[in-house]
């Protein structure tokens, strides 16, 4: 699941990036293509912290949704 919502906001991010006029991937391009190296960064900074709220958030539901975890070491052979 965690890798599926990963390419899903990488998706929808290039999507926005490619043609669209709104958007966290259309203002990336725009501070691209006006050589703005700050407005780059800070778009990326952004996405990874929305990206890391969401691997939190999941990481909590599956902490509830999975009673038990178990290791290699407890597998049966």
């Amino acid at each position: 699941m965690r890798t599926s919502v990963g390419f899903a906001v990488v998706g929808a991010i290039i999507r926005e990036y490619l043609g669209s006029s709104a958007g966290l991937g259309y203002l990336i391009a725009q501070a691209e293509g006006n050589f703005d190296a700050v407005g780059v960064f800070a778009g990326i900074l952004i996405l990874a912290i929305f990206v890391l709220i969401i691997d939190f958030v999941l990481d909590i539901a599956e902490k509830r949704l999975i009673k038990r975890r178990t290791s290699c070491s407890e597998r049966p052979a």
